[in-house]
């Protein structure tokens, strides 16, 4: 029997009922004193490269498929939560929240909860309820949501929360990107490791034959070396070491990269999308318009290589 919650958002449904629940363990979150310089700044060009801003594209529109002013409010909510963004402000908000957590963990998880104005009453709404991905195991046609005895006890529910996998969103990466990403990282993790700051330090008070230009040298080769799993330039970290023919390469294949991940993370929201609308009473999916696609990117390739093209126009499709 799903758990009925009281709601008490205005202009919205006044129970919600969810099955999963939202718990975090002590020390379970990242540790802000050991992040990996590096290891930020590629989820961040990944996640804030997925969409940009509406006033920064003038092109860029999200829209749903057919489209009805109601239901994109609804999904609008049901994305980030927030009543005063439009559909493409909620999509950008959940795709970069989400994306960080798929980078870092590999998935993330969301339970599709149904929203009704009484006990008895049919589900007018939906949102997404987030949960941890690390705490569920698949059984057949469920999920299971595990829950520590202590935490049962305390919010009187089961140390097992049986879900049925139609109702929960398991956003995460292509497989052959997600093996690209998990390789990267590691690299990442060993670059930027804040070991080495402690060797400096030791070089320099036993006067040891320490030479800082070298050092950082090999960090930009290994960067490089690490960037080309999925052609990320780690903002210009090494720059210096490439060609411009080269570099503009390199970030058309990110382009490429970032792409693929949105095409793919939006296909998965859809699906949901498509269960939820079953439920409540719709069927629309997200559209995105206005961003440079495949063709552009392979368009831009060529005119690259064929010279009909100035460098410092190449990228300019893509930014923003």
């Amino acid at each position: 029997m799903p758990r009925q919650i009281t709601n008490l958002r205005r202009q919205r449904p006044s129970v919600v009922r969810r099955k999963s629940i939202r718990y975090f363990l002590p020390n379970s979150g990242p540790d802000l004193l050991a992040v990996n310089l590096f290891d930020r700044m590629f989820n961040e060009d990944v996640a804030l490269g997925l969409m940009p801003y509406a006033r920064s594209s003038p092109d860029f529109r999200v829209r749903l498929d057919p489209a009805a002013a109601a239901h994109e409010s609804a999904v609008s909510l049901a994305l980030d939560g927030g009543a005063e963004r439009d559909l493409a402000g909620g999509l950008r908000s959940f795709l970069h929240k989400a994306a960080g957590e798929i980078l870092d963990d590999g998935r993330c998880a969301y339970e599709i909860a149904y929203l009704a104005d009484s006990d008895t009453a049919a589900p007018s709404q939906f949102q997404l309820a987030y949960i941890v991905a690390g705490q569920l195991t698949e059984h057949g046609d469920s999920f299971v949501q595990h829950v520590p005895t202590d935490i049962a006890v305390e919010r009187r529910v089961a140390t097992a929360i049986t879900i049925p996998k139609t109702d929960v969103l398991m956003l995460s990466l292509p497989p052959d990107l997600a093996a690209k990403v998990k390789q990267l990282k590691s690299a990442l993790y060993r670059i930027g490791a804040p070991e080495y700051l402690g060797f400096v330090t030791h070089a320099y008070t036993r006067q040891l034959p320490y030479d800082f230009a070298a050092h950082e040298r090999v960090k930009q080769l290994a960067l490089a070396e690490a960037g080309r799993l999925v052609e990320w330039t780690a903002r210009g970290s090494f720059n210096g070491e490439v060609l411009s023919y080269y570099w503009i390469q390199l970030q058309l294949e990110f382009e490429t990269f970032k792409l693929r991940v949105r095409e793919h993370l939006v296909s998965q929201l859809n699906e949901a999308l498509r269960h939820a609308g079953q439920q409540v009473g719709f069927s629309a999916m997200i559209h995105i318009e206005g961003l440079p696609t495949l063709a552009d990117i392979s368009l831009a390739r060529e005119q690259l290589k064929a010279g009909n093209i100035a460098f410092t126009e190449v990228m300019k499709p893509f930014q923003y």
